[in-house]
C-alpha cells in the first residue's frame, strides 16, 4: 500500500527550505526551516543514485509509527531528498548521557524499537545496521528506526528461521 501522505516533487528542496546546520542524526542530516514558516524545524536527508530510488520506495511503502517517515520527497538531477520530522536525539545520546532512563522509560523505548523491528520483519525486511545511532527519539519519548537505506529484503530461508524463534 502506498503512503498517501507522502508528497513527491520534482525540483530542489532548497527553494522552499533553508539549511540551519548539518549534523549526524542516524546519518548526515541537514536541519532546515521553511522559508515561508521558519518556526517549524525539520530534517532533510539526501540520497543519490540507486539509494535514492530505494529510499523513495521505502518512504512510499513503509508506514509505521516507529519507522521514520518522510513528509516530502524531492527528485532533482540524480539527487533525492527526504524531508522528515525533527527527532533531535539518538538512542546513542541517551546511552552516553549521565542521566540514565528509569526502568519504565527503558521499557517504553525497547517496546517501540521492537514494534518497529517486527513491522519491518512483517514487510520482509531486515535492518542490517540497527544500533543505537540509527534509532531516533523525539523530546516527547517517540522512538523511530532510521537509516532505512540499510534495510534489505530477507531471503525465504532466513525469513523462516526468524519467524520460528
Amino acid at each position: 500500500m502506498m503512503n498517501p501522505s507522502l508528497l513527491i516533487r520534482d525540483g530542489s528542496p532548497w527553494d522552499l527550505y533553508e539549511k540551519v546546520f548539518t549534523c549526524d542524526l542516524a546519518g548526515d542530516t541537514a536541519i532546515v526551516v521553511s522559508r515561508r514558516a521558519p518556526s517549524e524545524i525539520l530534517t532533510l536527508r539526501s540520497y543519490t543514485g540507486d539509494t535514492g530510488v530505494k529510499m523513495l520506495l521505502c518512504f512510499s511503502h513503509l508506514q509505521h509509527e516507529n519507522v521514520l517517515p518522510a513528509r516530502e520527497y524531492y527528485c532533482q538531477e540524480g539527487s533525492m531528498y527526504a524531508l522528515c520530522e525533527d527527532l533531535p536525539i539518538t538512542l546513542e545520546d541517551v546511552v552516553t548521557c549521565d542521566a540514565f532512563p528509569s526502568e519504565a522509560q527503558l521499557a517504553a523505548i525497547l517496546g517501540q524499537v521492537l514494534d518497529g523491528v517486527l513491522y519491518l520483519m512483517a514487510k520482509g525486511l531486515e535492518h542490517r545496521s540497527l544500533d543505537c545511532s540509527s534509532i531516533l527519539m523525539g523530546l516527547d519519548g517517540t522512538v523511530k528506526i532510521a537509516r532505512l537505506e540499510d534495510t534489505h529484503v530477507r531471503g525465504n530461508s532466513q525469513r523462516q528461521t526468524l519467524e520460528a524463534r
